[in-house]
């Protein structure tokens, strides 16, 4: 319709390719951020309001340390969960891949409270496989969104999704586009589930970040956010960083190996080495699957083989040099070392 409008109005030879640029080229001039207007219409004084932002998980989502140190880490991610969503705002594409994870029983409240924070217009629980174009349209718009159950561990995918939360911008052409686009994210992510073993690798979970929940207060949530953003904007802009110190990362990681599926061969490896100081790989398979030919293991049998004598007291020691065994993995108990 512009183009006949243009065609008709002294501009004949006006094309729909020149009109789609100009279009293109007002719309970046005139961009609106309803998210960042927002905040940046928040206030939090210093002198008057009462700071919530460390407590705020332990007020509304009866979060109950049990020591000392949990408080620590609690406290620690009640701050860098919302900071982080406030940098991802005023500074779309900043790195912020912690995903505080929300445990708890089903019926909690547990996705409404991520909603109730994110306001249900910018707020998206209906993530597509991560690492799809259609993945990379979705969080467009979004500024947090819901992992569901913890949906996105899949073994066969594990690479490629860490890589997804991880990335700092979106590259890709949308359904009937003309040309790629670059979208700087300016989401952040919350993962939600009733399980208590819902990881399932070892490598990569520095992520994310547990939280057992009880008691769920969502209209207190509801009453308090936005005190409880306009003081993460206030610590943003002090310069106040949005991830886990090293010795609150060290507890974390703690946290996530608690939170490991369990393999069902750790216990025949248990039960079957008892005697050994040292073993390979093959002679694992050996001892604890005797009806397997040996060489005929596959390579993910033999990493989880690996993985699962890594989780049972045993480390990697270099490789045999020499004799029947060379070149193979040595794997020696820590207990031996």
């Amino acid at each position: 319709k512009i183009v006949r409008w243009i065609n008709r109005n002294g501009f004949p030879r006006v094309s729909k390719h020149v009109v789609v640029d100009v279009v293109n080229e007002l719309c970046r001039e005139q961009i609106i951020a309803p998210v960042r207007h927002y905040l940046e219409d928040l206030k939090f004084d210093t002198s008057k309001e009462k700071p919530q932002l460390s407590n705020w998980m332990i007020n509304y989502l009866g979060v109950k340390p049990e020591n000392e140190e949990e408080r620590k880490y609690i406290e620690a991610v009640s701050r860098l969960s919302l900071i982080q969503a406030v940098a991802r705002i005023f500074k779309p594409g900043c790195k912020a891949d912690s995903v505080p994870v929300l445990e708890g029983e089903q019926g909690l409240g547990k996705s409404t409270a991520i909603r109730v924070l994110h306001d249900h217009k910018f707020f998206g629980d209906a993530l597509p496989p991560m690492g799809t174009k259609d993945a990379s349209d979705y969080i467009r718009g979004k500024w947090g969104i819901e992992l569901s159950e913890l949906a996105f561990q899949r073994k066969a995918d594990e690479e490629a999704q860490k890589a997804f939360i991880s990335r700092q911008e979106e590259r890709f052409r949308p359904a009937y586009g003309r040309e790629e686009i670059r979208y700087p994210r300016q989401c952040v992510f919350w993962g939600t589930t009733n399980r208590s073993d819902y990881l399932t690798d070892d490598s990569g979970n520095r992520r994310f970040l547990p939280i057992r929940t009880e008691t769920i207060n969502i209209p207190a949530l509801r009453t308090n956010r936005d005190k409880l953003w306009a003081e993460a904007v206030h610590c943003y802009s002090q310069g106040e960083k949005w991830w886990l110190d090293d010795i609150l990362l060290k507890y974390a990681q703690k946290q996530t190996e608690k939170r490991l599926e369990s393999d069902p061969w750790m216990e025949e490896i248990l039960l079957k080495t008892l005697d050994r100081s040292e073993i390979t790989i093959k002679e694992a398979f050996e001892l604890c699957f005797h009806e397997k030919e040996v060489d005929k293991i596959s390579q993910a049998d033999s990493r989880r083989m690996s993985r699962c004598l890594l989780k049972t007291g045993w480390c990697k020691a270099g490789q045999y040099t020499g004799g029947p065994k060379r070149n193979q993995t040595k794997f020696v108990r820590i207990t031996d070392k």
